[in-house]
């Protein structure tokens, strides 16, 4: 810190010297500036639209933690850009677009720049605040901006209307102290406001609208989880066998799971975005997806789909068949101001319950994030990268246990490696551990990205704790950081950045660089695979044979290669067992066939 000051100070000595003809204040208001260049553009915001900077403040605060997350847009529901969430929709109304033409600007502007995000978020919230005014003048309080918050939302259900004024409104009353991704602290001093919900002064439309959820359960539509709010999704609009229209849009396949489908697998999610924001999609049949269950970072779990249902989730098919989704407040490049320990300690909670209830063994090969979920084919590859490197793995896992939850209790193998955070570790501390090319430590030596250096989600280099490789080597780094790199078999997309590309990948050596004390015997059985044509081994996003329309080779690996299997399924047509593998961040699938089992 006190490098960053004297660097700062040095800076600003040399722009003084620079230009001594302008006045003092001058020069120390530009130093601020450039210091909280956030700041500024809230205040600027603030002054230009006359909406108050503790809203801004508190909007932004509730939509993104102050995360730009550019061109990203959320993974629910129309895009929505920036760190005041600004929705770009191809329907009207389109926010964005109305706040493009107000400004002067391009939307992507908005997409792009945070100041000009801020300010669209200003303009929108007075566009609405105008709208709700008999008199079309501006609200004279905090309190007075509710209904503009709740229209700057666009939710159709009074539930998550309310959930999201209340969220912001709470944001107020308790105020907060974020540090961004850039290290500019952004702060707003508690204040009171009223954080009850809506009256239909505030909002006249909420009196039309369903209610989407509600806290009292009944028993037409209970809900499995005891203690959840009740958004049990409505058949008739979004059950795929129910809604009218061969093709129209739905959220999830009815079922009878564990009956037709066996539930092994838990899938950790974030939402990017909001508790609201993600009920706001999935009760919405257009947005074609929904999850089981959300937790928000208040620890409150919301159902939306009943566990025997298959919900869309996972993007790949055997994963929604076989596993139960549970999205989590945040978004991946900004986990850790999200994930908190009430999010941990609910979601543990949820968890165990459907751990000891299905029988799902607690480990990270069954309780599995999005982002080592395997795209089915090679089209859809990358999938997702979510809950991303913030989710503190080994302590969730612990909080399961802690619920009662045993751990497995299968042999260690010296040759196996799991990789393991420190207890203690802080809740911005990485979970990603990266891979090179020879055992030496360096930035240039990393496998290459498939996305840009900058993208911090990107999973294409690296593996995650507690999850377990077979490794063949191992040496201390030729840097001599005290660093073990342990050689390990890895799928990488070696072609991705080559004309023509593809994103197919091919089994290679590569080393992992693993600190001190982070590494443990692993767990699972080492798996040899085997060519019976001489040909490369197919690796598989999903364990299924191919069809006449549907390849589901998504790499390949050399005879010899050994990965860990951690467990294997029945298999189908001409595959009498699939075994699942760590391939790469994610896991993939090989048939009986190709496998021999390393003792």
């Amino acid at each position: 810190m006190r490098k960053k000051r004297l660097l700062f100070y040095g800076t600003l000595l040399l722009v003084i010297v620079a230009v001594a003809g302008v006045g003092l204040f001058r020069l120390i208001e530009y130093a601020i500036q450039q210091a909280n260049p956030l700041e500024t553009a809230f205040e600027q915001a603030a002054n230009e639209s006359q909406v108050p900077l503790a809203l801004l403040k508190a909007v932004a605060y509730s939509e993104t933690r102050f995360d730009m997350h550019n061109l990203q847009g959320n993974t629910v529901g129309p895009g929505a850009y920036g760190i005041m969430n600004v929705v770009n929709s191809k329907k009207t109304p389109d926010p964005m677009g109305r706040a493009a033409k107000a400004l002067g600007i391009s939307p992507l502007k908005i997409k792009t720049d945070a100041a000009t995000n801020i300010r669209a978020g200003a303009v929108l919230l007075k566009e609405y605040a105008l709208q709700l005014s008999p008199k079309k003048t501006l609200p004279t309080s905090l309190n007075g901006w509710r209904g503009a918050v709740a229209l700057y939302e666009g939710a159709r259900y009074s539930y998550v209307v309310n959930l999201y004024v209340t969220t912001v409104y709470k944001a107020i009353q308790n105020g907060f102290k974020v540090q961004t991704a850039s290290g500019e602290t952004i702060e707003l001093a508690a204040q009171p406001v009223n954080t009850q919900s809506l009256t239909n002064s505030e909002l006249p439309a909420l009196a039309k609208m369903p209610a989407g959820c509600t806290t009292q359960d009944t028993q037409n539509n209970q809900v499995d989880y005891p203690g959840a709010v009740n958004c049990i999704l409505n058949p008739a609009q979004h059950d795929c066998d129910k809604v009218p229209g061969t093709n129209a849009p739905c959220n999830y396949f009815p079922d009878t799971r564990p009956k037709d489908f066996d539930i092994s697998q838990v899938v950790i999610h974030d939402i990017e975005g909001n508790a609201a924001r993600a009920l706001s999609a999935f009760l919405n049949p257009d947005s074609t997806a929904a999850s089981h269950y959300i937790v928000g970072s208040d620890g409150t779990v919301y159902q939306v789909i009943h566990d025997h249902d298959v919900a869309f989730h996972a993007a790949n098919l055997w994963y929604n068949q076989h596993s139960i989704g549970i999205e989590h407040e945040g978004y991946a490049t900004s986990g850790n101001v999200w994930y908190t320990s009430a999010t941990y300690q609910a979601s543990a909670k949820l968890t165990a319950y459907l751990a000891q209830k299905y029988n799902i063994p607690l480990e990270h090969d069954h309780i599995v994030a999005h982002g080592t979920v395997q795209a089915p084919t090679l089209s859809g590859i990358p999938n997702h990268v979510d809950p991303g490197q913030y989710w503190q793995w080994d302590y969730y896992l612990n909080l399961i246990h802690q619920q009662g939850v045993a751990y497995p209790q299968t042999p260690a193998n010296k040759h196996l490696l799991s990789l393991h955070l420190p207890a203690n570790a802080p809740f911005d501390t990485s979970n990603f551990f990266y891979l090179y090319n020879s055992p030496k430590l360096d930035a240039d030596n990393l496998l290459p990205q498939v996305a840009n250096s900058t993208d911090t989600t990107d999973e294409t280099n690296t593996v995650e704790a507690a999850t377990s490789y077979y490794y063949l080597d191992k040496k201390p780094d030729e840097h001599g950081f005290g660093i073990m790199m342990y050689q390990i078999w890895y799928g990488e997309s070696s072609n991705a950045h080559k004309n023509p590309s593809d994103q197919f990948m091919h089994a290679r050596l590569a080393w992992l660089a693993v600190p001190e004390g982070l590494a443990s015997e692993g767990q699972g059985i080492a798996v040899k695979l085997h060519s019976t044509d001489g040909k490369p081994i197919p690796i598989s996003g999903s364990p299924k044979t191919n069809t006449a329309t549907t390849d589901y080779h998504i790499g390949d690996a050399p005879d010899g290669a050994i990965f860990v299997s951690a467990y294997s399924v029945p298999g189908d047509k001409t595959v009498s067992q699939w075994y699942e593998i760590n391939y790469n961040h994610r896991q993939a699938w090989v048939p009986d066939s190709a496998v021999e089992i390393v003792s």
